[in-house]
């Protein structure tokens, strides 16, 4: 099953992407890789193996956080 979350960032360290309760959106795929796309005036999609790893890539230190939207099965 694919289970939706979205990105709630408290600081930017890159300036790029933004802050705010939803500056990306992703999918979580049944076999446990990631699709993950931001919501900035610089819009891309990215594929992660794993959520850890997308978290490692995008967290910030902490000031990332993920917000399950489907609850897990």
């Amino acid at each position: 099953m694919i289970r939706r979350f979205h990105f709630k960032r408290i600081k930017d360290t890159s300036g790029v992407s933004g802050t705010g309760e939803r500056i990306a959106e992703g999918a979580e795929m049944s076999n446990g890789m990631v699709c993950l796309t931001f919501l900035s005036p610089y819009p891309h999609m990215n594929m992660y193996l794993n959520i850890k790893i997308c978290e490692e890539v995008h967290g910030h230190g902490g000031d990332t956080e993920i917000i399950w939207d489907d609850e897990e099965e």
